[in-house]
Order: structure tokens, then sequence, then C-alpha cells
């Protein structure tokens, strides 16, 4: 720091001082006013205190980004506090660094802390140059100085590339201890910043911390009485960006016109000013390639040189960031390894129309070309979009069906959606990439019929395309029918599951490594040949999903390996392995719950298998916490799953005796039939729960005359199931031989499922009616054995009383199963039975399982209302909904019975 120099000279000595003395300076100095209908962004004015209170700030925005109206806000708010503030406005002729310095100095010394004045400084002698004198003349002012000042720079965009520069880098550059500069320019500066950041003097805000957010935008709109809705918000906030100007223009435009003639005429007025004051303001080579190089967003050097035919992209997109022409470094992700800028929606749109009104051809054909760069350089998305603006519609429909079955298989449905938007209905329902493309998206919507009508019209015009893309269509035609059938039990009258299986011939036949897409199909074709296999109970459908589970894994494709952990889960189910059924659901409901339950369908569908094991094994609590899960994700197109729910529901009430709700399950299905015929098994369950339910009411001749339709079907899986419960209702009728041929059957055809273990059971039952009482031991010893290695106690459950007496006499004459047998018995003897078993509760909803989580304790029901967001009304009418379930009075009495259950 230079030695303070002995001579103080006056004011009047300074050279050029009496410019200090005019109404310029005073004009220059004057902080402008705070506009009327200007609303207070706590965030950035905290964002500019934290800054200051670090060291300086430099704010560098483009034009309308709302930096002075900041400052100006932190000012008045802040500027009476511990810190004075100065204000000095720079113009073109503050590019001479005597004048600058002369104003920085009057500026700093007219507003010193405490309202003391400054009236003389001294300039050192031998000092020749002004940028050598800087740092002096402000340490001679600062030097007085006994508290902390913010001298404000605004426009400083005006001294950049002068000697003025210079000097304020200077400045920036030897921080003084109670000086804070507040540098506010439309372009970048060279003031050091790097240093000052490193150093910790400093700090650097730009047009993204201005932006409005959607709650600042949604303030300023209701602080200048305009209503607009959630949607309109979020509409408006993508075309402005949050630019405070066009924000401020659009709603002045409002206030006069509703929506959407109002926001239509507020960017006419944002465009207007973008031309006159940004645009206009360029050189002629910079609009040149302002006009070309906006075609594109994103855009890098390399796809700038094609459009501007130029070679020094890089450069001039470099210099236009820094020169803050709303351009800033673009924050998606590309692995090209080059840089990306991202142009404002406003000032690029503005340039776009003002291209297509003065050169249409050349807006269209610098379109194409930026397709044709996107399509060599691996970006489909962009260049469909380009393509299709370009005007080359067939093209883009090429282009999408190249790339749509990878972007939706990553999870990019949302992407595919919006370029299918591009084309119109028509073209839709007549290209066949496209009508295959609709039908994916309809089916994602879970709109099943026209998902089916669209996916049939690809299939249909697939033969007008060729090779791969043909295979293509053909195969996601199958893929989304396939699916349309398993989700809602519909025979296969097309031969869909043939089809895709000839498909998958064809494809795995091919000579030479199989390509990125072929593995894809692949694994769509097993996963849906699989499922609707499970859903139609036909062959051994494990091989297939299997096979779709390994390419799902390899492809890295997580929703996939979900929705076939969770048909498989199912299939084990269905062939009485427990253990391996709750392990593959387990991994599907707790990834889910981690992911945030991004497929409903696979989570239901593993629900439903959980609970249906838990059924099995006798654990009913946790079978109904489980269906009340599944019964929350499932979906309504889900027809399958919502069905199978029903039956599984209904099966553990009757299990617990609860004969009122069970019927209340069956009324459930029945309703839900009612236009709806769901596949064979489910039609034999139906008729199976209507029998339970006439036997739980004593109507066993009913019964009968419901399942009895003749011997001589095919013993399929379903007829089995049939047959099964046919023979119990012999059994009961007294009429033992003719349940005991039916039950031979069964055996025969179903061994080792848990149909058979049932019919096993009750086959014992029918030795010892009939007198054979060391076969009806040696058949419950059988019986025993199959129940121990899966856990599965249900039979003997539902079967109740009857097996009591030869459990226990085989318990007394010993057996390795005995833990099994001693907790059957357990469960069956009323006086030992566990309390949670004894009644049923009606599932709660997710929001009353949170409720009742809460409800725990002794906290008030009015702190409990707040942790929950609600109003204590709310959480007393949930309450009365969950004692209405629980059949409980009390709030600890509902917390008693939701621990009983698991659910708490």
């Amino acid at each position: 720091m230079p030695q303070q120099s002995q001579h103080i000279a006056p004011w009047s000595a300074v050279p050029g001082l009496r410019v200090l003395r005019d109404g310029l300076f005073q004009g220059k100095r004057r902080m402008p006013l705070v506009a009327e209908g200007v609303l207070h962004r706590p965030r950035v004015d905290q964002l500019l205190d934290e800054a200051l209170h670090r060291g300086s700030l430099i704010l560098s925005a483009p034009a309308g980004a709302g930096k002075t109206q900041a400052m100006v806000d932190w000012t008045v708010r802040h500027g009476s506090r511990s810190r004075s503030v100065a204000w000095l406005t720079l113009d073109h002729g503050d590019r001479d660094p005597r004048r600058l310095l002369r104003y920085l100095a009057a500026a700093v010394a007219g507003t010193p802390p405490g309202g003391r004045a400054f009236r003389e400084v001294s300039l050192p002698p031998g000092v020749t140059t002004v940028t050598e004198a800087l740092p002096v003349q402000i340490w001679e002012v600062m030097s007085r100085l006994d508290g902390d000042v913010v001298l404000v720079l605004d426009s400083v965009d005006a001294v950049i590339g002068s000697p003025s520069e210079v000097l304020l880098a200077n400045v920036l550059g030897d921080p003084f201890q109670h000086l804070r500069l507040a540098v506010l320019s439309r372009e970048q500066p060279h003031l050091g910043q790097a240093r000052l950041l490193l150093l910790g003097h400093g700090s650097e805000l730009g047009e993204e911390d201005l932006a409005l957010t959607e709650d600042e935008l949604r303030q300023l709109l209701e602080h200048r009485g305009l209503d607009l809705s959630g949607r309109e918000i979020t509409d408006l906030l993508a075309v402005t960006a949050g630019w405070v100007a066009g924000v401020s223009l659009v709603a002045a435009a409002l206030h006069h016109r509703a929506l959407p003639d109002g926001l239509h005429d507020g960017v006419s007025l944002a465009t207007d000013y973008l031309m006159d004051e940004v645009f206009a303001a360029q050189s002629t080579e910079v609009q040149s390639f302002l006009l070309r190089a906006t075609t594109a967003d994103p855009i890098c050097a390399d796809l700038a040189d094609a459009l501007t035919g130029r070679a020094d992209s890089a450069s001039t997109l470099a210099g236009l960031r820094r020169s803050r022409l709303f351009l800033s470094r673009w924050e998606g992700t590309r692995d090209d390894g080059r840089t990306w800028y991202h142009w404002h929606p406003m000032f690029a749109n503005a340039l776009r129309r003002r291209l297509a009104e003065t050169d249409p051809a050349l807006a269209t054909e610098l379109h194409l070309e930026a397709a044709r760069w996107h399509q060599r350089s691996g970006s489909p998305v962009e260049a469909v979009r380009h393509a299709v603006t370009g005007g080359d519609v067939a093209w883009g429909a090429e282009l999408l069906g190249d790339c749509w079955l990878e972007l939706a298989v990553a999870g990019e449905s949302a992407v595919v959606r919006s370029l299918l938007d591009l084309f119109d209905e028509d073209l839709r329902a007549t290209q066949p990439e496209l009508a295959v493309v609709c039908g994916f998206l309809r089916l994602r919507a879970r709109d099943l019929d026209r998902a089916g009508r669209c996916a049939t019209g690809a299939g249909v015009l697939a033969h007008q395309l060729a090779g791969a893309r043909r295979a293509t269509t053909e195969a996601m035609s199958t893929v989304v029918r396939l699916h349309v059938a398993t989700m809602t039990g519909r025979d296969d009258t097309e031969g869909l599951r043939e089809g895709a299986l000839e498909l998958i011939e064809a494809i795995t036949s091919q000579d030479g490594y199989l390509s990125h897409r072929e593995r894809v199909l692949l694994a769509l074709l097993y996963h849906h040949v699989g499922a609707y296999e499970a859903v139609r109970l036909l062959a051994d459908p494990r091989p297939h999903l299997e096979a779709a589970l390994s390419y799902a894994a390899t492809l890295n494709l997580p929703q996939l390996v979900l929705r076939c952990q969770a048909q498989l889960a199912v299939v084990e189910l269905t062939a009485g392995r427990l253990h391996a059924a709750k392990a593959r659901a387990l991994e599907v409901v707790t990834t889910e719950r981690e992911g945030g339950w991004s497929s409903p369908h696979a989570a239901a569908t593993a629900y439903a298998a959980l609970g249906g094991a838990e059924l099995l094994q006798g654990d009913l609590a946790s079978a109904l916490q489980h269906l009340s899960l599944a019964q929350d994700a499932v979906e309504t197109a889900d027809l399958v799953n919502r069905f199978r729910l029903r039956v599984l529901t209904h099966l553990t009430l009757l299990t617990l005796d609860r004969v009122v709700p069970a019927r209340a399950e069956l009324e459930g299905l029945e309703a839900l039939v009612a236009d709806w015929e769901p596949p064979p098994w489910g039609r034999v369950m139906l008729v199976v729960l209507r029998v339970d339910q006439l036997m739980a009411e004593g109507r066993h001749s009913a019964a009968l005359a419901l399942l009895d339709r003749g011997e001589d079907a095919p013993l399929s899986p379903d007829e089995v199931m049939r047959r099964t419960w046919l023979a119990e209702i012999l059994r009961r009728e007294g009429r033992h031989e003719q349940a005991e041929h039916l039950l031979g059957e069964v055996l025969r055809a179903g061994a080792g499922t848990p149909a058979a273990l049932f019919a096993l059971v009750s086959l014992a039952l029918v030795c010892e009616a009939l007198g054979r009482h060391e076969e009806a031991l040696d058949r419950m010893v059988s019986a025993v054995a199959a129940s121990v290695r899966e856990g599965i106690v249900y039979p003997y459950l539902r079967l109740g009383p009857d097996v009591r007496l030869l459990l226990e006499e085989l318990l007394d004459r010993g057996t390795p199963q005995e833990t099994l047998v001693v907790d059957v018995l357990d469960r069956l003897h009323p006086a030992q039975r566990a309390a949670p078993l004894t009644w049923y509760f009606e599932p709660l909803t997710a929001r009353e399982r949170e409720v009742l989580q809460a409800v725990q304790g002794t906290v008030p029901n009015e702190e409990v209302a707040r942790r929950l967001f609600i109003s204590t009304n709310t959480l007393r009418t949930h309450m009365k909904h969950i004692h209405r379930k629980l059949e409980t009075t009390s709030r600890r009495e509902a917390v008693a019975r939701g621990r009983e259950l698991g659910i708490v």
C-alpha cells in the first residue's frame, strides 16, 4: 500500500474537478427509484446480502434481468444498517479513466458513514498515469473511513474494453477494509473474478440467480392482481424462463386481455423489446450468427459451424456467453465432450420469428441441416424435432421409428410422447411406426382399448415397411396386444402368443451378433409371453420370464426387471413354492418403495403374491395387511390383479370365519365381472368362491349344483381347482366314494401344488370317514411332510375341526414335523387362537395408516394434525373411519389393534 501523502490538497486543486459540481454528477450518483408493483424477493435479497458480507460483488446479467431493481430493493432494506450505500451509474464518458477516478472518489466521499463528508483528497507527487494513481486515490479516501461503505456501480458494461475496466479491476484486486463494490453489468466484465473468488474477497452472481422461481412468479402475479391457475403459471414460467422483463410485459398485457391472447400480446411486447434493445445493438456479423444459430437449442460449436458456415463458432459462443447475450451453459448431460449452450426461450423465439418472416426458405433449410447434424451425431430426439419443424414429416417419422423403443424402455416415455405430438392424428393412424408408438403410449396411460386398436392397426400396416423397421413394428404390435390381453384376461383369439414365439424364433435363429434393439425386443417378447402364460395358467411360464429377466438385467432395464420378478413371484405362488415367491415379491416391493413406486403394476402384483403366500402359511394378519397395500397400488385398468386381490382377500376372510365381510368381497367380485369376463381360472375361482359362500351359509345342495358340470373336461389347472372343491362338497355331503375318486384325479394331475396338498388333507378325512383309519393317518403324514417344506397350513385351517383329531393322534404317535403340527393345533383350538386371527379389519387407506402411526403416544390431536399438515376436523374424520374399520372406540384401542396387526 502506498505511503500517505504529506500534502492534502483541496478538491478545487484537482484538475477538472468542476465537472463534479454540475447536475450530471448528481444524476449519476442518484439511486433509481423503485418502480411501482415491484415485488420484494427475499431469496435474491439474501443472495446479495451474503455476497456483500463476504466482500465485493459482480452481478452480470442480460437486459431486463432485474439487476438494478434487485440492488435498489436491497439498498432500501439494508442501506440503513451499519453500512452506507453510494450509487454511481456509469456511461460511455466514463471510459476515460481520469473522469472515472474522480467520480469514484467523489461518490465515496459524498456518502461517508455517520454523515461526515470528505472535503479534500490527496494525489501523491510523482504519479505519471491514472492507472497508477487509482489505488492511491482510493486508499487516500478509504484511509479516512471508520465504517463500511457499499459503492454500487451500475451499467459497468459501458466501460468494458476500456482503460477504465483496468482501473476497476485494480480497485477490486486491492480490497479495502471498509469498501465493498457492487458491480452491475449487462456483460461479464474482466475484473479478476477468479482471483477474488479464490481469495474469498468477492462473489459473482448471474441471470440464473435473478430468474423468477415458480413461487416468486405466483407471488408477483398475485401482487399485480392476476389470478392464474397452477398450470398457467407453469406454462408462463416455461415461456419466460423467469426473465423479469418478460414476465412484467406479459403481466401488463394480461391486465387487458385474458389468456391465451394476453400471453400472446405480452410475448409480442417482449419480442419487440429484445429486438430493439438487444438485437439491434449488435454488429451485423453477430446478428447474422444469432439468426442462424438460434435455430438449434441446445447448441454447441460444431452444430453452430454447420448452421452458420463458419469455423469460429466456439469463440463466438464463448464471447456471447461472456456478453450475457441470453446464452447460458446447458445443464443437461451429454457424453460427447462438447460444450453445450442454451438460448433463453424468449430471445431464441424472437430471432426465429424474425428469420421466418424475412427468409422462410433459409429457416426451413437450417432446421433440416440441424436434423442431419443430430442424426450424424447420434442425437435422435433433436433430429426428429428439427426434421418435422423443417417440413419433412415423413423423414421425421422414420427417425422416430429408429429411436422410440430405446427411449421408452429407458424410462423416457414422456420424451416419446412429446415427439409423437409433433405429428397430426391422420398420420399417426396411417404410418405404421407412429401407430405402434401411439399404441405403446396408450398402454402406458392405461387406455387399453385404444392401445389395442392402435397396435392392431400398426400390425396391419407393417407390410409397408422393410427390414428391421418392419420387424420392430410387428414385434411391438404383438407386445402391446399381449399386454392388453394379460391385464384384461382376454382370450387369445388372434394367436398372439404363437405369433410372439415365432418372432422370438426369427430373432434368435439369425447368424451373428444380436443388436441392442433385437435384445430389447427379445426381453419384451419373452416377458409378455411369460406374463400371458402366467395369467392363463398355460404350461410353465418360468422359462420365458427367466429369459426376459436375464435380458432385462443385462440391458439395465430396471422397470422390466421388476415386472419379471413380480410375475415370477405369482408363478412361484401358484406352484406352491412359497419361500421363492416371498423372496421375489419382497425384492420387488423393497425396490419399489425405495424408488417411489415407479411401477404400480409390479408393486400390486408383488404384494398380491406376498399376501397369497402368507395366506397359505397361515399368517392371516400379515396377508390382509399386504393385500391392503396391493389394493392401494393396483391400477383401475389392471383387471386381473384387481380380481386376484379380491379372491385372496375373500379366502382370508373365510379362513377367519368372517362371513359378512367375505360376502362384501364376493359382491365386489360380482360387480367387477358384471361387464368383464375373467380368464378361465378366474371363472372357476368365482364359482368356487360362490360355492364357498354357500357352504359357509349351510346351503350345501346349492353349492353342489353350482360346481357339478360333469367330469369329462381335461384336467387343466382351473379344472383341478374345480374338482378339488367339488370333492370337498361331496365329502361334507357324505358322498365319500365320489369324493375319493375326484381327489385321486386331482393328486395325479396337480402334484406339488397347494391344490394337491388341500386334496391330500381332504383325502385323509375321506379315508377316516370310510373307516380306513391307518390309511387316513398315512395320508395325513404325507400331507404334513409336504406342508413343512413351504410352511403351508391353509388346508388345515380351512378344513377346521375335522382334521384336529387326526393331527392330535399323529402328535401322540410322534412325528418329525411336530413343530408344524403343534402350530396348526394351536391355531385350531378356540381357546388358544391368537387374538388377531379372530376378527377382520377393512383395509385402511395409506393416509389412514399414516394417521394411525402418528397418533401413538400422548401427543395432543392438535399437534398430530399440525405434523400431518391437516386440520383437527380432518384428523377426527380419519379417526372415525379407522374406528369403524378396526371395530375400536378409542384412540388407544385403535393403536393397540394396529400393533396386533403389524400396521404400526
